[in-house]
């Protein structure tokens, strides 16, 4: 019963309570009423007899006193016009008597005895008078007066109680579900704009109505606080990720140039810690970003055909240089009938197998790790990846903590093996995202195994082939390249880049000196920086654009390059008018790849083959 009233409303929940009270009290009063009713019903019938034999009191007196059986018939023969009254008899002295019966066999011992005295001195008994009444007629019509006494009762509790729920849905049950109403309006992460319309009332319903408000208001202060909180939080990370990246994209690009000159191995062995440092430091800012993006609920996830199998393939074969580099043996294992192309971000399932062998590859000493695709044995539906390893295990009671952000197993890991603590978060975080769950089976000292599911959505298309391995085996043109970058120390890396190559490149320190220059002579490809003084990377573009609808000139192909790393930039490129987008820092390999496939795309439009066209530049994320 308690359960039942749990799960109701406020209002409910009173009306069946005031119903069950009002309707115990209701059958214990009409109870009671009913016999209360009944013996008032029956003494009145007996006081109606009691009245009766008075009337004939005299007659029957001076009958007994007289011994005349005709006044004692007349009296018995009075009586017996009473409906009620069965049976009569009239006594005196010396045997004498006079009985009256409307029904033969009449129980003369169950009558009511009425003694009869002498008419001189009314002081002496003379006989007696005994009347037998009908008792079953009495109850019955005593209990028919009872019934109808106590229904009308029950049936005034029961107008007052409909009454009475009526005033309180009124009075007390409308506002308290309106105000839960509005309360239960309130979505997480959505501005409140409900109040709870004005009660003028002066009852705890009134103040409650007004501290409703009251916190309504306050909350609707305290969100937007929260959201320029959160807002100036992002805008902060995002200003540092693009101060830090536009430095950081020279020191790992000279690094990997100075990895290609004559070095010994001291100074080999001292550029590779500082190119290992520096990419670190990226990771850091990576995770830092993309676990910003999704707490802030603005991380958005791509909706393309892939292949599973192969993102497992591919993702094996990158991390097998790692685990080489320890003596450690990488397997994989692709289930039979896994489909060929599903639903879903590829770069995303991407970056949490690479979190995932990493780890596996940093905490393994020796033995195997393996990455596994196949079904999950309780849902046919859902493609199950696993990573297990032969390294140090979790204790039991770190395995909960360890996919809470900055937290390691314990406190000795961080200091030994490195890494920030947001990896895992930021895995689970996207495997859920992505519909999934993450979970981990360990035992220390014996490995550990990590895995998560996703739905697989049928794509009904085959996934694009990469377009970095896409060649088109013929030479590539040599290219006319303009860059538009303000920095000194990128252009000098620019120029370290393509120092080797056969293209021609013209260096402009802002957007000013772009548009001029290719008003002034022809370019084939353009790449520019989106932050610069003067005129901005968009701005250069969409002026270029306009330069060339303008005078009808043939689209210059222009990619854009950018320290900032949210996926928003490069739909944001896109929409300026630009081809591509690469994100800083860049891999001198990354950079002649694209420029690579401008060259290849150029050549086959000259030929009048088919080609891909320049906008089918991917974005290259280190």
């Amino acid at each position: 019963m308690n359960n039942l009233l749990a799960r109701c409303s406020l209002g409910r929940r009173f009306v069946a309570t005031v119903g069950l009270g009002m309707g115990l009290f209701a059958l214990l009063s009409g109870a009671c009423f009913y016999l209360y009713a009944f013996s008032h019903e029956v003494n009145e019938a007996n006081a109606r007899q009691t009245q009766l034999v008075a009337t004939v009191q005299i007659q029957a007196e001076v009958g007994a006193f007289a011994l005349n059986e005709e006044i004692a018939n007349g009296v018995i023969q009075s009586l017996l016009v009473n409906p009620v009254i069965l049976a009569a008899r009239l006594q005196g002295a010396h045997d004498f008597h006079v009985e009256g019966s409307k029904q033969p066999s009449v129980p003369f011992s169950t009558g009511t005895v009425y003694p009869l005295l002498s008419p001189v001195d009314h002081k002496e008994q003379i006989g007696s008078l005994v009347v037998v009444a009908n008792s079953a007629q009495i109850n019955q019509a005593a209990m028919e007066q009872a019934i109808l006494y106590g229904l009308l009762m029950v049936l005034q509790i029961v107008i007052a109680t409909v009454i009475v729920m009526l005033l309180f849905r009124r009075q007390v049950g409308e506002p308290v579900a309106r105000l839960a109403h509005v309360m239960k309006e309130i979505q997480p992460g959505q501005g409140i704009c409900l109040l709870v319309e004005a009660c003028h009332r002066h009852d705890e319903i009134g103040l409650l109505s007004q501290c409703a408000n009251f916190l309504l208001t306050a909350t609707e202060q305290a969100l937007a606080t929260a959201q320029a909180a959160n807002q100036a939080k992002s805008d902060f990370l995002a200003a540092m990720s693009h101060e830090i990246r536009t430095p950081m994209n020279v020191v790992l690009g000279i690094s990997d140039v100075l990895l290609e000159t004559d070095l010994d191995a001291e100074q080999c062995r001292l550029v590779q810690i500082m190119h290992r440092s520096g990419r670190a430091l990226m990771g850091v800012i990576n995770d830092v970003l993309d676990f910003s993006r999704i707490e802030a609920g603005r991380f958005t996830l791509s909706e393309l055909p892939f292949s599973p199998g192969q993102v497992v393939e591919e993702t094996a074969h990158l991390m097998r240089v790692e685990a080489e580099k320890k003596g450690l043996r990488l397997v994989q294992e692709v289930a039979a009938g896994i489909p060929a192309a599903v639903l879903g971000d590829d770069g995303r399932v991407r970056q949490v197998l690479i979190n995932l062998l990493g780890n596996a590859i940093k905490f393994t000493q020796q033995g195997t790790v393996t990455v596994r695709l196949t079904w999950h044995p309780q849902d046919p539906a859902t493609l199950l990846f696993g990573v297990a390893d032969t390294g140090i295990g979790i204790a039991p009671e770190n395995i909960q903590h360890i996919f809470e952000q900055f937290t390691q197993a314990d406190s000795g890991i961080n200091r030994r093996y490195g890494g920030t603590g947001l990896g895992l978060a930021i895995s689970q975080r996207l495997v859920k995202l992505m519909g999934g769950q993450m979970g981990v089976d360990s035992q220390v000292g014996q490995g550990s195994t990590f895995f998560f599911t996703l739905p697989s959505r049928p794509a009904g298309v085959s996934p694009l082939p990469s377009p970095v391995a896409h060649t088109t085996g013929r030479p590539a043109r040599i290219l006319s390249i303009l860059i538009a970058e303000d920095s000194p120390d990128t252009q000098i890396l620019f120029r370290a880049y393509l120092k080797g190559t056969p293209h021609r490149f013209v260096i402009v320190n802002d957007g000013q000196e772009a548009v001029a220059r290719v008003r002034e002579e022809s370019f084939d490809l353009l790449l520019t920086d989106i932050q610069m003084p003067n005129l901005d990377g968009y701005a250069t573009t969409r002026a270029i654009r306009q330069w060339e609808q303008a005078e009808g000139r043939h689209p210059l192909t222009i990619v854009a390059l950018s320290a900032h790393a949210s996926p928003d930039k490069r739909e944001e490129s896109m929409a300026a008018g630009c081809n591509g987008h690469l994100t800083k820092p860049i891999k001198k390999q990354a950079l002649l790849d694209a420029i690579r496939r401008v060259a290849e795309s150029l050549g086959m439009a000259e030929s009048g083959e088919r080609c891909i066209a320049p906008a089918a530049l991917h974005s290259v994320r280190d």
